[in-house]
């Protein structure tokens, strides 16, 4: 089972503001929690802030837009209000040689005036929208803000109201999920709510998994992929980290090395410097460089029970156990797994 789930926000993009910014600061928040309790990591894709001026200039702001869809498949939320949207040129559309050989529909869909959202809906959710029995994809989502709260004047050509207008009566015709909000906190619980429905039906809580080693992975590790997901590479402190961990990988191989006594490192930095991203970055580059490394990550405050030191060396004895057949499992008790921390760990590395 994958361990992330990639929504797709699909919208215009100067419409809807204040609500997109609530979901993004009140609502997503209490998803990524939810999900990380399952093990999961939810990232969800605004394209709002993910085009580059480049990708404007050259004109591959739609494919950009439909690859994130294949992406996220079939994870897709549409949310629209009174405009119609950016709808690009055939010029623009033939700036892109790729689009057209991964998505010929498009040049059809440019002719006709389509704007970028409704080729996003028609693409990851209805498709044309116009066949007898065509049925949506079943994990979409629409949010319409009511007419009555809209305003008018924010369409920019008489057309643009007939053509959203249609647009939505080809999702009503083909059975998608829709919903009316009216301001930002009704979005808000529509879409916590159904997303909820959704990460409940399509992953199993962690409760079911076999033993209380894989929930604990599981939490840890979707908690790493959502820090690398969102780091931003700094090539002079993982330069850094390989270089200790080759000193001590060197050490390691050196029978009697005194040296080999002290290869523990302590990364130091305040609070939401991006310490834990940094780690899990490098955890992973690490691995696949080194496919027979057994590396064991441990996020304070991440687990089933608040991160205490008493959670980490019984937690850890466990992995160690596991990456290891031969040797005999680690009793959990609440006494001796301080105590016997330093043994499960000699025993592991003798092991090694």
């Amino acid at each position: 089972m994958s361990t992330e789930l990639r929504l797709f926000i699909s919208s215009t993009f100067r419409d809807l503001q204040h609500e997109r910014d609530y979901l993004v600061k009140k609502v997503f928040p209490e998803l990524h929690s939810i999900c990380r309790q399952r093990g999961i990591t939810l990232s969800e894709i605004d394209l709002r802030w993910g085009l580059t001026e480049e990708e404007s200039l050259y004109g591959n702001v739609v494919r950009r837009c439909l690859e994130e869809v294949d992406r996220c498949r079939p994870w897709f939320i549409c949310i629209t209000g009174d405009r119609y949207g950016y709808t690009p040129t055939i010029a623009e559309i033939h700036k892109d040689p790729e689009l057209l050989r991964r998505f010929p529909w498009v040049e059809e869909a440019a002719i006709e005036g389509m704007s970028i959202m409704e080729m996003e809906v028609r693409y990851g959710a209805i498709g044309t929208g116009k066949a007898d029995g065509e049925m949506a994809n079943p994990r979409a989502r629409f949010y319409f803000r009511d007419a009555a709260q809209g305003a008018p004047l924010s369409l920019k050509h008489p057309n643009e109201a007939a053509k959203l207008d249609a647009l939505k009566q080809d999702v009503f015709r083909c059975g998608a999920t829709i919903r009316q909000f009216r301001d930002a906190a009704t979005l808000g619980k529509m879409v916590h709510d159904d997303l909820v429905a959704l990460i409940e039906e399509s992953f199993p809580a962690l409760s079911h998994a076999s033993n209380p080693l894989q929930q604990e992975r599981r939490r840890h590790e979707a908690f790493a992929l959502s820090r690398r997901q969102a780091y931003i590479p700094r090539a002079e402190a993982l330069a850094h980290l390989s270089r200790v961990a080759e000193q001590a990988r060197s050490n390691a191989a050196s029978p009697g090395n005194a040296a080999a006594a002290s290869n523990g490192m302590v990364v130091l930095a305040p609070s939401g410097s991006g310490k834990s991203a940094l780690i899990a970055y490098w955890a992973n580059h690490y691995r696949r460089r080194y496919p027979g490394a057994f590396v064991v990550e441990h996020y304070v405050g991440i687990g089933s029970e608040q991160g205490s030191t008493r959670r980490f060396c019984t937690t850890c004895p466990w992995s160690f156990a596991s990456g290891d057949s031969s040797m005999p499992p680690f009793r959990r008790t609440r006494t001796n797994s301080m105590i016997c921390f330093p043994t499960g760990l000699l025993r592991f590395m003798a092991s090694r």
